[in-house]
């Protein structure tokens, strides 16, 4: 499915390319509460960092890789304590997506902010031998794809798949080790009390066949342009660790072939070639923009280079203005359902452009002042709108920030109970959203400034939010968890064969009938919107049935259906060393 989030991600790694002054390490001179906060959290990060590789031993002794940093696949349960308490139980992922984004956090905190001990050189060592580890082997060495887990070699078919060890083996493990008719005979005894356990059980049994097809994935742009992003980044800051840059350079030598890729893959909806195919949910709710691109008779491409740094400038505006991001984050943000998290990446691409104009220095390509001009007006608007309308106070003193995990959870007598285990993670990405939404950085002073516009409430917010940050994070209040990536279906409403398709066929090539009433849903079978229809057409498509269900037409909450998501505590220290240190570093 195309990822809007993957759009923001190529937005932020051409933006980096222009950025190449250089950085130097400012101590810190703000307040000590904060200051050592920033400590305790450079440590915990530190610890979680897997130090020795290992296999995995069955039933509970997970596999890790030596330089991942900790993250976990959980199920989003919710209700009763007992549900309540399965979400915490996780399975160790040896992703490299985590990884990046806290080895990037670190890099940003030393670089755009202050307070932040600079990263030891074996611990970013270590992360970037990991990341170089996850390269895809089925291309040439040094073409810059990245998979999100390692590969293995599969005889069979003579490539190298990406796959994870531990979630795979204990799916496995419980196909085979549990009675699930027992189990099922005995929950259709204990009534309704039990229903949700039930649902719970059932999830479980299904995983096999539901959710081993959805991790056997290649190379993806997501993990690829994040780590390019990185690459950037390490340049930059070549002067302080020259060994670093090398190091990631050393497994990237052809890191250029990764835009060639992707302007190989673009989606291309206006093309008469099967690029012209989409998922059937991004369709339903990008149509908007598809239709109004037609209509003008604009090429529109996306996510490639120049003429598509453009157009996918356009349609994150789009995605914004129109409200879909909070209308419809089930879709719009498919495999990261987190929108505080995308409005950091979107806000990033700002933060580098306004910089280099700040500084005289944006290099003369119209399109980075395009693309400025329109993210600065949707973020310092809708975004900033959307940010301090949920914003939540205490005493004058804090504000806060929730997401879902923990939203929907209830006591034992059924009393709503929020246990708010994505506070931490939302309110940190909130800050970092609204600083780099507002501020720019001095080439000379390395400091922060608000710019002269920025809205009274937004530094009040700010300021209490990092209060409250600097008061709990190091506690044992809330929970450091997150959902920093997810499966793309959550429920029915996410489900792509209950959407409008104009084209169906096997992965063989077999093309069949849209009437065809026959067809078997199974890894098979490619459902897609071909081209870009009218309007009318659509609606009236979107009022069929498609396999006897109705087009899902609302967003009823992530807490209504079960669905694997990845945590990480390393991401959330991240990024709130990252909020806290660059708050340290605005000019006052």
């Amino acid at each position: 499915m195309f990822r809007l989030t993957q759009i923001a991600l190529c937005l932020i790694i051409v933006s980096l390319t222009f950025s190449h002054f250089e950085s130097m390490y400012v101590a810190s001179s703000g307040d000590p509460d904060i200051t050592g906060t920033i400590k305790g959290l450079n440590r915990r990060i530190a610890d979680l960092q897997v130090q020795h590789s290992r296999h995995y031993i069955p039933p509970l002794i997970w596999a890790k890789d030596r330089g991942v940093y900790e993250s976990n696949i959980r199920i989003n349960t919710y209700g009763k304590p007992l549900l309540a308490d399965f979400r915490r139980v996780g399975v160790f992922d040896n992703n490299a997506f985590a990884t990046a984004w806290v080895t990037i956090c670190l890099l940003e905190a030393g670089r755009y902010g202050t307070g932040a001990p600079t990263p030891v050189d074996e611990q970013m060592k270590m992360a970037l031998e990991l990341l170089n580890s996850h390269h895809d082997k089925n291309r040439p060495p040094g073409t810059g794809a990245v998979d999100f887990w390692s590969q293995a070699f599969n005889q069979s078919s003579g490539l190298w798949m990406s796959q994870p060890t531990n979630i795979l083996s204990i799916i496995t493990l419980m196909d085979d080790a549990l009675p699930w008719d027992l189990m099922e005979e005995i929950c259709k005894k204990l009534g309704p009390s039990f229903t949700e356990v039930c649902e719970l059980l059932d999830f479980l049994k299904g995983a096999k066949h539901q959710l081993l097809p959805a991790f056997k994935i290649p190379a993806d742009f997501d993990d690829t342009f994040v780590n390019i992003g990185l690459g950037c980044l390490l340049k930059q800051l070549g002067s302080r660790s020259p060994s670093l840059y090398q190091l990631w350079e050393s497994g990237n030598t052809e890191a250029n072939t990764v835009f060639q890729l992707l302007k190989t893959y673009a989606y291309r909806p206006l093309s008469a070639s099967l690029a012209n195919l989409i998922d059937p949910r991004t369709y339903y709710f990008a149509r908007g923009f598809l239709e109004k691109a037609e209509e003008e008779g604009k090429p529109v491409s996306l996510a490639t280079t120049w003429m598509v740094y453009e157009n996918t400038t356009s349609f994150i505006e789009w995605v914004i203005d129109s409200g879909t991001v909070t209308s419809r984050p089930d879709l719009a943000l498919t495999y990261y359902p987190s929108r505080y998290n995308f409005y950091w990446f979107v806000a990033r691409t700002r933060f580098l452009i306004a910089n280099r104009l700040a500084g005289r220095a944006l290099p003369p390509f119209p399109s980075l002042r395009f693309v400025y001009e329109h993210l600065n007006r949707a973020l310092q608007s809708r975004v900033t709108s959307d940010i301090l309308a949920e914003a939540k106070t205490e005493g004058g003193k804090w504000a806060y920030f929730d997401d879902f995990l923990g939203g929907a959870d209830e006591t034992w007598t059924g009393k709503p109970k929020n246990n708010a285990e994505d506070r931490l993670f939302t309110t940190s990405m909130a800050v970092n959203a609204l600083i780099a939404t507002w501020t720019t950085q001095d080439k000379a002073t390395r400091r922060l400034s608000w710019e002269k516009e920025t809205p009274v409430g937004v530094m009040h917010v700010v300021q209490q939010a990092v209060s409250w940050l600097n008061e709990f994070v190091l506690r044992d209040e809330y929970k450091p968890l997150n959902a920093f990536f997810s499966g793309s279906v959550k429920g029915t409403s996410t489900l792509p064969f209950y959407y409008p398709v104009n084209f169906m066929e096997y992965i063989n090539g077999t093309k069949i009938p849209l009437n065809d009433t026959h067809v078997t849903i199974d890894e098979s079978l490619v459902l897609a919107m071909s081209g870009v229809v009218s309007e009318d057409q659509y609606d009236k498509m979107a009022k069929e049935p498609h396999f006897g269900h109705r087009t899902p037409t609302k967003f009823q909450g992530y807490n209504k259906s079960m669905f694997p998501f990845w945590s990480s505590a390393a991401y959330t220290y991240a990024s709130n060393l990252l909020a806290l240190s660059q708050f340290l570093n605005l000019a006052t």
